[in-house]
């Protein structure tokens, strides 16, 4: 059964392996009962292959994102089918999306009766959560804070998290954290900011201009 809506026709999308590496990037062009058809817009990528199973990575901006995997049926030069379609449940595709991503931010953390605003740095995003450097101890595993950053510069968005695993390396703290709770919309807006910075990072990558969807 193909769960993929109609009205995710020429969106942009992202094709990825089962250990999540990006393989190919393009559009959705045609979707049928039990497949559909992406136009390639990057080209070859190594590791592509026909009869692999991919997870596909969708975004429309009124109708959120889709994750869903498939079998990749049939590759041509600037084509790819994919078949076999189930949709991947909520929890999976938050942990999908992740862009490698070097911002300034903020935490609010309690420290006894008092609260502590301290300076740190995102060095990844996924819509599960995120990854932050900074020189303070934040805490041990399990222990909360909230995270402010600001947003594709125009949304302050506070997030609450929680400490999954911790490292030191050097004088600095390399903290993985979980989110909680997220603002009213803020996720598929920050599944939109993902995708934008890992096609920008394809690009890059390929020494392609970036173009404008």
């Amino acid at each position: 059964m193909n769960y993929l809506n109609i009205k995710y026709l020429n969106c942009f999308c992202e094709v990825r392996n089962k250990e999540n590496k990006l393989v190919a990037a393009g559009s959705i062009q045609e979707i049928s009962e039990q497949e559909f058809v992406i136009f390639r817009r990057n080209g070859n990528i190594p590791g592509l292959k026909e009869d692999m199973e991919v997870k596909v990575n969708i975004f429309n901006f009124s109708e959120g994102f889709c994750m869903v995997t498939g079998t990749v049926k049939r590759i041509l030069v600037d084509m790819i089918t994919v078949n076999d379609i189930e949709n991947i449940l909520n929890g999976e595709r938050r942990q999908a999306f992740r862009v490698e991503i070097s911002e300034r931010a903020e935490i609010l953390k309690r420290k006894g009766k008092r609260s502590v605003l301290m300076e740190v740095v995102l060095r990844d995003l996924s819509l599960g959560g995120c990854l932050i450097e900074t020189r303070e101890d934040l805490g041990d595993i399990g222990e909360s804070f909230e995270l402010r950053f600001d947003f594709l510069s125009k949304m302050k968005v506070r997030m609450d998290c929680r400490i999954c695993r911790r490292e030191k390396v050097g004088d600095v703290w390399r903290v993985g954290c979980s989110f909680t709770a997220y603002p009213p919309g803020i996720e598929d807006k920050l599944c939109a900011y993902i995708f934008e910075q890992q096609r920008r990072q394809l690009c890059s990558k390929e020494g392609r201009p970036v173009a404008r969807e």
